[in-house]
């Protein structure tokens, strides 16, 4: 090779850096490839690498005789372990039917997380026949639509020994109404809210903003605002309802 077949600079770069990625094997069959295609001497291209050109004749040596055998070296193609719901179709059926009657949530971000530790719920798995580990279940959990909650400092004495037994209970009576095909109602109330002139979240279209007030004080609402509903849980239907509440002037 002569100085004038690389009269670029960052063509010398551009090898050098495709060079560093490639490991002492690649390296030496490249450098080959380089040669052969110049026809030009194996000091040359050593001079632009820095791999000795006795290297480079081994490689174009090894390139030769792998010619004249006629076959192609390849190295054999290892694939990846496969997601666990290609192995396991019915996996996230299965772990939802676990946690059924585990999952609580909050009612005003609609954020639902389960009672039992990924851990737990593996084990549960394992005992059903699934070779799951923690971290896969908190990855279907996800993907679920659960979330990864924190303690909270709420607990002001010590629980009941038999609260576990009373949600076993409920869990329980749902399946036996279920199966009977009677109704399960279920009833919540949201959040209050104060009706009047006040800063809610949003924003609208105006050419000016509304002016509200800078407080939230209880004595500027015209009422309190109580949304509640009452869901099917076997239908899956329900009724949302907003009732009011007076504020009495007494009470402030």
């Amino acid at each position: 090779m002569q100085e004038g077949d690389y009269p670029l600079k960052e063509q010398h770069q551009l090898i050098n850096f495709f060079l560093s990625q490639l490991n002492k094997e690649q390296r030496r069959w490249y450098t080959a490839i380089e040669s052969k295609r110049l026809d030009s001497n194996n000091r040359a291209v050593s001079k632009i690498t820095g791999i000795c050109h006795t290297t480079i004749s081994r490689g174009r040596k090894e390139l030769d005789e792998w010619l004249a055998s006629g076959s192609i070296f390849r190295k054999p193609f290892r694939r990846g372990k496969p997601r666990i719901e290609i192995v396991y179709p019915n996996i996230k059926t299965t772990l939802e039917a676990i946690i059924n009657n585990e999952i609580a949530g909050d009612p005003m971000t609609e954020v639902k997380w389960v009672r039992s530790s990924s851990r737990q719920l593996a084990k549960k798995l394992e005992e059903l026949g699934y070779k799951i580990n923690y971290c896969t279940v908190i990855r279907l959990l996800k993907e679920m639509g659960f979330s990864l909650k924190t303690n909270k400092k709420t607990k002001s004495r010590l629980e009941n020994p038999q609260r576990d037994e009373q949600f076993k209970y409920i869990a329980q009576q749902k399946n036996n109404f279920v199966s009977s095909q009677f109704p399960i109602i279920s009833v919540d109330t949201k959040k209050k809210e104060l009706i009047g002139n006040f800063k809610k979240a949003g924003h609208t279209w105006c050419k000016k903003a509304e002016e509200v007030y800078k407080y939230d004080f209880t004595s500027l609402a015209i009422c309190r605002a109580v949304p509640y509903g009452i869901y099917d849980v076997a239908k899956n239907k329900g009724s949302v309802f907003v009732g009011t509440s007076v504020i009495h002037q007494s009470l402030l």
